[in-house]
Order: C-alpha cells, then sequence, then structure tokens
C-alpha cells in the first residue's frame, strides 16, 4: 500500500515514515510539507492513502482535501495533534472527502512503539472501504438511556453517507421542517469516538432534537438519531433501535446496506431512503432492496458529490427512484412524507 505523507513538521513526517516504514505491507509514494505541495504531488503520484496534517502554511489541510477530492480522488485519512482542539477543521475536512481521522501517534517523537496500533488500523481501514467494490449481505450494546415521552414516528427517513457526509447530512436537514411527524435516522461513516462532536455540530446547526441511536430507542416524531458504535444500527421486530456485531468482516463500520435492509424488514409505514455522497458501495443494495419493497429512494447526483462512490453504485442497480441535485433531495423527501403522514 503506497502512503502520502503530508505535514509541516519534518521531525513528524520522518517519525510517521518510519513508522510505516517498519511494517512491509507499506511503502511511502512521497512527502509534502504543506497542502499546495500535496495537491500538486498527488496529480502526478497518486497513491493508495493520503496522511493529511490539518494545520500548514501555503494551504491547510481542509483546502487541500477539497482540491484532491475534486481533482484526483484518493483515501484520505486526517492526521492531527489534537483532534479536540481542531474538531471543526476535522468537520470541514471530512465534508470535502476525507474518510477518517486519528491523533498523530505519539511514535512519531518518542516510543516508537508508542500510540501505533490505532493509527495503522485507521489507515488499513480507510483504504479497505474506499476500494470495496462489492457489498457484503449476511455483542457490544449501547446502554439503554431513560427516553422522554415521545409520539412514536408514523414515517421514517433513512439516510447513508460517507465522504463529503456531514455537510451533505446538514444540507438536507436544513430543507426540511421540523414539523413532520417522522424520525430520521443518519448512518454516516465515521469512528466512533467523534460521533458525539458530530451530534452536537449538528445540533448547533439545525437548532433541533439531534440525539444518539441508543440501543432499544423508539423512534419518535420530530426526532434525528446518529448511529454511534462501530457495530452496525439495525430496527429490529418491535420497531425499535438494536446494534449488532455481524457481519464482523464487513469494510463499512456502521453499515448503512445493514440499516437499510432493517427498515425494509421491520418497518412497514411510510419511509424514505437516501444515500448521500460517499466512496465505496455500501448502502447501494440496501437501496436498491428498498426500492423493491415500496418505499421511495433518492441519491444525490454526480455533479453535487464529493464522492460519487456510493451514489454511482446505487445507480448502477437502478436503486433510486429520483437522482437530485443535494440541495433538491431535502424538498423532495419533505413532498413524499408529507403527502403520506398527515
Amino acid at each position: 500500500m503506497r502512503i502520502g505523507i503530508v505535514n509541516d513538521v519534518p521531525l513528524v513526517s520522518e517519525g510517521l515514515r518510519r513508522v510505516l516504514m517498519r511494517h512491509t505491507e507499506f511503502d511511502v509514494a512521497w512527502l509534502a510539507c504543506d497542502g499546495q505541495e500535496a495537491v500538486d504531488k498527488s496529480g502526478m503520484d497518486l497513491p493508495d492513502v493520503i496522511l493529511m496534517d490539518l494545520i500548514m502554511p501555503v494551504m491547510d489541510g481542509v483546502e487541500a482535501t477539497r482540491q484532491i477530492m475534486q481533482n484526483n480522488p484518493c483515501p484520505i485519512l486526517i492526521v492531527t495533534a489534537s483532534v479536540d482542539e481542531n474538531i471543526a477543521m476535522v468537520f470541514d475536512a471530512m465534508s470535502h472527502g476525507a474518510l477518517d481521522v486519528v491523533t498523530t501517534p505519539l511514535a512519531c517523537t518518542g516510543d516508537p512503539d508508542l500510540g501505533t496500533d490505532e493509527f495503522l488500523t485507521k489507515i488499513k481501514l480507510v483504504h479497505a472501504a474506499a476500494m470495496a467494490t462489492t457489498t457484503q449481505l449476511t455483542s457490544k450494546r449501547a446502554q439503554s438511556a431513560s427516553m422522554d415521552a415521545c409520539m412514536e414516528a408514523t414515517g421514517l427517513v433513512a439516510i447513508g453517507a460517507s465522504s463529503g457526509g456531514p455537510q451533505a447530512i446538514l444540507n438536507v436537514l436544513n430543507r426540511m421542517s421540523r414539523n413532520l411527524p417522522v424520525a430520521i435516522v443518519v448512518v454516516q461513516h465515521m469512528d466512533e469516538k467523534f460521533v458525539p462532536s458530530f451530534i452536537e455540530w449538528l445540533r448547533q446547526q439545525l437548532g433541533r432534537p439531534v440525539q444518539r441511536a441508543v440501543e432499544g430507542s423508539k423512534l419518535c416524531q420530530g426526532r434525528i438519531y446518529v448511529a454511534v458504535t462501530s457495530d452496525h444500527l439495525v430496527l429490529n421486530q418491535d420497531r425499535h433501535l438494536a446494534y449488532t456485531t455481524l457481519p464482523l468482516d464487513y469494510p463499512y463500520r456502521p453499515s448503512v446496506d445493514i440499516w437499510l435492509n432493517s427498515v425494509v424488514e421491520n418497518w412497514k409505514r411510510p419511509a424514505c431512503g437516501v444515500l448521500l455522497t460517499g466512496m465505496g458501495s455500501d448502502g447501494a443494495t440496501g437501496l436498491r432492496n428498498m426500492r423493491e419493497n415500496g418505499y421511495y429512494t433518492i441519491t444525490q447526483d454526480r455533479q453535487t458529490s464529493t464522492v460519487y462512490g456510493m451514489p454511482g453504485a446505487a445507480r448502477a442497480l437502478d436503486a433510486a427512484i429520483e437522482e437530485l441535485p443535494l440541495e433538491q433531495i431535502g424538498p423532495a423527501v419533505e413532498r413524499y412524507m408529507a403527502a403520506r403522514v398527515r
């Protein structure tokens, strides 16, 4: 696996290179000291994965991610010294197509074994998710939380996304009325430790209830639920949320396909499936399953997708009733659901 390293601190770049070179499966394609150099080098020599820093001179990691994903799409893993201090930039980069984020391993400046396991695992997962072209259909449990009394939703909107997803999800939700008697469930490919920040970001941007999709939760009208673990979110026979570890070897965790298939199996009320920007093919067969069983299905079009992988895979399967520009998806969902749940 060929890796491009982008960091303006020579000590860190060299540390990352040494960590990778200790493992025969990795090869360092090139080093770049700022975002502009990374854009230029990726145009000439596209690696399998790019390790992108955020705060750099000339061009930061957010803009570099945007330009690379626009011109020469490649799996990008954000590697930063402090995720919490740079959380806004992290979500900006993910909105432009970065697949995940990891803290710079301390091995770069000290003990050669310190903090490398998560770093190497993230690289492999990002690469596997980006390169996967087939979908597999085949516990860890979140503790149940007490819930305020709510009116059970009469409709369900199921949204799946990956690279570029946070901003796309926000766009869709911002264009939907909060008065619809539906529940909205979001499955976004993201490391579970960053989901709380994602939920808080959505909550602040939308000014409406956004919460963790907790094991055992009933779907309530007007609420937005976000998958929160690396296990797969599903809907059980009682129309409550649950998590499953299976399939174990699926590269996308949580999986949009598994979530949508559970909706088809256990939700017999009006529902809409929405597949947004993302690398890979997760969600395509699940969306087709929804369409074949009479649900309304939408994908984001090529022009407005940061990465057209997931919507493109759905199009190849004729899974979507409509393929729409991002700004039209929210209104289309609202029109459909409003006609069926009121």
